[in-house]
C-alpha cells in the first residue's frame, strides 16, 4: 500500500473509528484498525463484533493494499502530526508513516483474521433527514435505561412506517417519543437499536450529510450510511414493552407556562428535594403553577409562576431530575403539562414540537 492523505481528514476518521475498537478484546485483531485502499479512497474499519464502522478518506493512491494496525497507537501518532500531508506505506506487516519532518515504522498485523465489516447499503435503504434525526436522538436517547438486566430498555425503539419514523426510549420511570417524517413508502418495521451505536452515529454525521437507514430483520442488523461512513450494529432482540398503553388518552387538567421561569423554580426546589429522594410537588391551580419541596434537614421552599390552566386543580409529585432532563432538550420557550390524577403519568410537551412527547411517572409520597 502506498497512499497520501490530508492529516486533518485522516485524523477525523481515526478518531471516529477508534470508538468502535473493542476495549476488552479477546481476539488481538479487534484491537486494530484495518486500513485498505479502494480507488481514490483510504478506508478505515473497526469493529467490536457488536457494532462496526467504515470511514472513507479522499486519498492519492499509488499502490493498492491493506494492513491492520493498533488503533490506539495509530490514533496517537496521526493526531499529533504537524504536517498537512501524510504518506502511508505498508511492507508486509509494517506501516511506514511519513511526513516532511517525521518517519514512523508501526508494527501491524495480517488482515486475514479481521472480521468482515459492511461496506455498502442496499438500494432499498430509507433516506433520513439528518437535522431532524439528530434532534430526535437528542430528545429521546437520554430516557433509555442503563440497567443491563432489562436489555430491551437500554436501546431505542425504531418504528418505521410509510412516511414516518418514530423513536421511543424508556427506563420504566419516564418515556420519550419523537416522530419525524421520512421520504418514500417504506415497509412497516420495528426494531430496537443499541443506544451506543446511535450516539456514535450522532457524533459522526454532519448536517450536510446524506443519511440512509436499512433494517435487516433476517440478520438482526441495522445499517446507517452517511457521505463518507457506513455504520452497522446488531439489534437488541426481544420485545419492547407496550408503551402506548401507558400514555394517557385524556387529561383532567393542562397547564401552559414559560419554560425558563419553570426551570428556575425547579432549580430552587431542588435545593431541598435533594434530601428527599429528589421529590418536588407540583400544584396546578387556576392561573398558576406552584413547585414545592421540603427537607427535614434543610427546610422548605415553594415558588409560583403564572400559567394558562384548563381543568381542575391537581397536586402531583415528580423526580425533579427527570423534569430537568426534559427541559434540557426542549426547544420551545413554552411548555405544556397534561395531568390526569396523582397516580397517572404526567405528559410533558414542547409547544414548538408537536411530534415530541415526554412522559414522567409520578412519585407516590406517603403522608
Amino acid at each position: 500500500m502506498n497512499v497520501s492523505v490530508f492529516q486533518k481528514d485522516l485524523s477525523q476518521s481515526v478518531f471516529l473509528t477508534t470508538h468502535f475498537v473493542s476495549k476488552t478484546a479477546q481476539l488481538p485483531i479487534l484491537e486494530n484498525v484495518l486500513l485498505r485502499t479502494k480507488k481514490n479512497k483510504l478506508q478505515l474499519m473497526a469493529t467490536n463484533l457488536e457494532m462496526s464502522v467504515l470511514a472513507s478518506v479522499a486519498a492519492k493512491v499509488s499502490e493498492e493494499g491493506e494492513i491492520a494496525v493498533p488503533a490506539r497507537t495509530f490514533s496517537e501518532i496521526i493526531t499529533n502530526l504537524q504536517s498537512e500531508q501524510v504518506k502511508l506505506e505498508s511492507h508486509e506487516e509494517i506501516l511506514k508513516i511519513k511526513t516532511d519532518t517525521t518517519t514512523v515504522d508501526l508494527s501491524g498485523m495480517n488482515t486475514s483474521d479481521f472480521p468482515d465489516v459492511p461496506s455498502q447499503i442496499p438500494d432499498s435503504a430509507v433516506f433520513i433527514p439528518v437535522s431532524e434525526f439528530i434532534e430526535a436522538l437528542t430528545q429521546v436517547s437520554f430516557a433509555a435505561s442503563r440497567d443491563e438486566t432489562r436489555p430491551q430498555l437500554t436501546g431505542i425503539l425504531f418504528i418505521m412506517e410509510s412516511g414516518s419514523l418514530k423513536l421511543v426510549a424508556s427506563d420504566g420511570f419516564r418515556l420519550s417519543q419523537k416522530t419525524i417524517k421520512v421520504p418514500g413508502d417504506a415497509k412497516s418495521k420495528k426494531v430496537i437499536i443499541p443506544k451506543n451505536i446511535l450516539l456514535e452515529l450522532q457524533k459522526g454525521i454532519k448536517d450536510e450529510d446524506e443519511l440512509k437507514l436499512f433494517i435487516n430483520e433476517e440478520d438482526n442488523e441495522v445499517l446507517f450510511t452517511s457521505s463518507d461512513c457506513v455504520f452497522s450494529s446488531r439489534v437488541i432482540e426481544g420485545e419492547f414493552p407496550n408503551f402506548e398503553r401507558i400514555i394517557p388518552k385524556s387529561s383532567s387538567v393542562t397547564a401552559n407556562f414559560d419554560k425558563d421561569e419553570f426551570a428556575k423554580v425547579i432549580k430552587v426546589a431542588s435545593v431541598f428535594a435533594r434530601d428527599t429522594a429528589n421529590i418536588v410537588m407540583l400544584k396546578v391551580n387556576e392561573g398558576s403553577l406552584s413547585v414545592r419541596a421540603e427537607s427535614s434537614r434543610s427546610g422548605r421552599g415553594e415558588a409560583t409562576i403564572p400559567a394558562k390552566v384548563e381543568g381542575d386543580p391537581v397536586e402531583i409529585s415528580f423526580n425533579f431530575k427527570f423534569i430537568e432532563d426534559f427541559l434540557a432538550v426542549s426547544k420551545s420557550s413554552e411548555i405544556e403539562i397534561a395531568l390526569t390524577n396523582t397516580t397517572s403519568p404526567g405528559v410533558f410537551k414542547d409547544i414548538s414540537s408537536p411530534d415530541f412527547l415526554h412522559l414522567i411517572m409520578p412519585v407516590r409520597v406517603q403522608e
